[in-house]
């Protein structure tokens, strides 16, 4: 056998193990989409949820258990749901419903949420449902939940082999607990009025030499 047969027949035995190993590589390689867009930071989010608590009464009567209206102010205190906030009062309405026993029954339960600041609007009746129970229902401001891979879902691997992480994923997570109103994250708080007097005395020290000396304290005691 020549030199040319033997060259032949090992390039088509090596033929496929090269194609497999070219394949493999290309596996590995990073694609150019993948190298040109990065992912995402992640950042809190805020969405309005509506809570709903129903209050019954007692059948014909327009007063509030002291069971319910305990019940109705701790869902409040619950909640956060602080004075300022929009609730609405819906009532049930099937055939046969008494409107003048409903509209007392309506002013009961905005007196209650009236007297805790809340700025209350009364719904149309809804047909059927119990004619004896109330919603009321309140629109709250939070901070929508973030998939942290590693922090709080797990973390999957792409096709190249790599796993998929969100960065500033734990940072964003944190920042939404921190936050008193979940609002501030669409629009800041206006600032309060400078202390004008404070600051010019402060220049005026500066200027003079007479500035405080920072306090020192040893953290090896």
């Amino acid at each position: 056998m020549n030199r040319s047969a033997l060259a032949l027949l090992a390039a088509l035995v090596l033929s496929p193990i090269l194609q497999a190993c070219e394949a493999e590589q290309q596996d590995r390689l990073v694609t150019l989409a993948t190298w040109k867009q990065a992912t995402p930071p992640a950042e809190p989010r805020v969405q309005t949820v509506a809570l709903t608590h129903p209050v019954t009464f007692p059948p014909r009567s327009a007063a509030i258990p002291g069971a319910e209206k305990a019940s109705l102010l701790e869902f409040l205190n619950r909640q956060s749901i602080t004075s300022g906030t929009r609730v609405t009062v819906t009532p049930n309405a099937p055939d046969g419903t008494d409107a003048g026993l409903l509209a007392d029954r309506m002013g009961e339960v905005r007196r209650v949420l009236a007297a805790r600041g809340l700025v209350v609007n009364l719904a149309p009746p809804l047909q059927g449902g119990n004619p004896d129970q109330i919603a009321v229902v309140a629109l709250k401001s939070q901070v929508a939940p973030i998939n942290c891979p590693g922090y709080n879902a797990p973390i999957q691997l792409d096709h190249e082999g790599r796993p998929i992480l969100n960065p500033g994923c734990a940072a964003a997570i944190d920042l939404g607990l921190m936050l008193e109103n979940p609002n501030d994250l669409n629009q800041g708080r206006t600032l309060p009025p400078a202390d004008a007097e404070g600051q010019s005395l402060s220049i005026q020290r500066y200027r003079t030499g007479q500035t405080y000396a920072p306090v020192t304290q040893s953290t090896t005691d």
